[in-house]
C-alpha cells in the first residue's frame, strides 16, 4: 500500500496536510493545480477528442506522466490556508453543459490518477482519487473536514474579504466539488465509507493529522501483511 488520497474541503486545511504528510513519507505530492499544469501544457481543453482518441490515448497519459515529473515538488505552504479555488468554483472550468470533450477530460484526469497511483509512493489531493481508486488494496482514503464557520474564519483572515462575501464563496467550492463527484462519478462526496479515515482539523492540529494518517496508513499496511501471511 504506496498511495493515500485526501478529499478535502476549502478551509480545512486538507492541502497542507497532504504536503505535510507527502513530505514526511519521503512521497511525492501531487493535486489539481499539478495535474491541471500538465494538461494545460498539452493544451486538453482544445484538442481533447483529437488527442483522445483510441490509438493516441495511452502515449497522450504517459506524456501527462511525464510532465507531471519534470514539474517540481510543490513545497508546503506558509499559510496553512490552501489558495482560493477559481471564481465560481474550484471545478468551474469543468461544470459546463455537459459535452463529449468534458467526459473525455474527466476520464484522462481517471486514467492518469491511475497511473500516477500505479507508480505508488505518492500523496494525491483532490480530482475525485477517493473514488478513481476505490477498492484498490494500495490506496488508503482519507477525508479532511471542519465545521463550515471556521473553514469560512479560515479562508477570510487569507483572502481579506467580508465573511459574508468569504462565505458564499466556500459554499460555492462545497457544492461544486459535491456536484463534480455527483455528476462525473456518481458519488456523494460526504459519504463516509469512502474513506478509511476522516478528520475534523477543528479538533486537531495539522501536525496531528499527519501523524494520525501516518498512523492509520501503516496500521493498515500491517494489517493486510498479517492476512496474506496467515
Amino acid at each position: 500500500m504506496s498511495v493515500i488520497t485526501i478529499s478535502r474541503e476549502w478551509g480545512s486545511l486538507g492541502s497542507h496536510i497532504g504536503q505535510r504528510l507527502a513530505a514526511a513519507l519521503g512521497w511525492r505530492y501531487v493535486d489539481r493545480e499539478r495535474i491541471y499544469r500538465a494538461a494545460r501544457a498539452s493544451n486538453v481543453p482544445q484538442s481533447a477528442l483529437d488527442e483522445l482518441a483510441a490509438d493516441t490515448r495511452r502515449p497522450f497519459v504517459e506524456k501527462l506522466l511525464a510532465l507531471l515529473h519534470l514539474d517540481p515538488a510543490v513545497p508546503p505552504s506558509s499559510d496553512p490556508v490552501e489558495s482560493p479555488p477559481p471564481i465560481g468554483g474550484l471545478f468551474a472550468p469543468l461544470m459546463a453543459p455537459l459535452a463529449p470533450t468534458v467526459e473525455e477530460y474527466v476520464r484522462l484526469i481517471g486514467e492518469v490518477i491511475r497511473a500516477i497511483a500505479d507508480e505508488g509512493h505518492v500523496v494525491i489531493v483532490g480530482r475525485g482519487a477517493q473514488i478513481v481508486l476505490a477498492g484498490r488494496d494500495d490506496a488508503f482514503h482519507v477525508r479532511v473536514t471542519a465545521p463550515f464557520p471556521l473553514r469560512v474564519e479560515r479562508v477570510r483572515k487569507q483572502l481579506g474579504q467580508p465573511r459574508a462575501v468569504v462565505a458564499k464563496q466556500v459554499r460555492a467550492s462545497d457544492e461544486a466539488r459535491a456536484e463534480y463527484l455527483r455528476r462525473f462519478y456518481h458519488a456523494d462526496w460526504q459519504d463516509p465509507l469512502l474513506y478509511d479515515m476522516v478528520l475534523n482539523t477543528e479538533s486537531i492540529t495539522i501536525a496531528t493529522a499527519v501523524r494520525l494518517i501516518a498512523l492509520g496508513w501503516h496500521e493498515t499496511v500491517n494489517k493486510q501483511s498479517r492476512q496474506t501471511q496467515g
